[in-house]
């Protein structure tokens, strides 16, 4: 447990090599307590922060990554039809849906040769870094258009917005540990 809030907790994971005990990576999951009727955050029990309290690692601040800048006129779009089978149990799509919806974008703004710098599709290259902003929810059957547009400083650097009913519901950044991918035979 990293840090305890009053209507959220964040979980701090490290992945590390078994033998080795070498840091692969480390990621943060903020989960925000959500009332079912108004679909808004309330909050935490007070069981839930006290039992927890002795516990939290760090009452510091996230790391933080460079914002989702505004997304130019010429961002690559392509839209989705959500499934039944991309929802969690509380019947919005879920956040790794979103990370594959942004993934077949990227893949499709390669293949049109919208990106510079990279060639193949976008699963063969290493992520560094992903920071997400959950700004909404999306049920199922529903049309989501996802844009995506580079960095023009550092084209590692890839950013998305996914929008239901032209409201952003979705925007993250995706950073790549080099452009030429880890399978250059493709």
């Amino acid at each position: 447990m990293f840090q305890v809030g009053t209507t959220s907790y964040v979980l701090k994971v490290r992945l590390s090599n078994y033998i080795t005990k070498e840091l692969l990576g480390e990621f943060y999951l903020k989960f925000v307590h959500i009332n079912g009727n108004s679909r808004r955050p309330q909050p935490l029990p007070d069981w839930y922060v006290s039992r927890f309290a002795d516990i939290v690692e760090n009452q510091g601040r996230l790391p933080t990554m460079p914002s989702v800048p505004d997304m130019p006129e010429d961002a690559y779009s392509t839209t989705v039809l959500t499934r039944f089978s991309d929802l969690d149990t509380n019947q919005h799509v879920t956040t790794i849906q979103y990370f594959k919806f942004f993934t077949d974008c990227a893949t499709e703004a390669v293949f049109t040769k919208y990106y510079t710098h990279f060639t193949h599709d976008m699963c063969w290259y290493p992520v560094m870094a992903f920071d997400e902003a959950m700004l909404g929810e999306s049920k199922a059957g529903e049309i989501l258009t996802v844009r995506t547009w580079q960095d023009k400083s550092d084209a590692t650097h890839v950013f998305f917005a996914c929008f239901k009913d032209w409201k952003c519901v979705m925007k993250a950044l995706c950073s790549q540990f080099n452009t030429k991918g880890t399978n250059t035979t493709i």
